[in-house]
């Protein structure tokens, strides 16, 4: 599945964007570069085959699997991805 190709970085980008985030934010929340986060949003949109954030949020919606949360190690449904909230 697409979204298990994503590395923690590029889940990490992933979760924010879904949260409304910009990029400025993102690399403050994440303690990184802005150019660091353009890269990762890049490289996850390539890895998914989507060329933005509605496209994405089409993919997880129809994905039947359920994948692993690269940061805690859970097994999360696609369903439950979208509704979940970053602080």
């Amino acid at each position: 599945q697409a979204l298990e190709q994503l590395n923690r970085g590029e889940v990490s980008v992933l979760e924010l964007m879904l949260a409304g985030f910009a990029n400025k934010r993102m690399a403050s929340k994440l303690s990184v570069a802005l150019r660091t986060i353009e890269s990762r949003r890049k490289a996850l949109f390539n890895k998914l085959g989507t060329r933005n954030i509605a496209e994405i949020i089409a993919l997880l919606q129809h994905a039947e699997r359920s994948w692993t949360n690269l940061h805690t190690g859970h097994v999360i449904p696609s369903c439950h991805f979208l509704q979940r909230r970053v602080h």
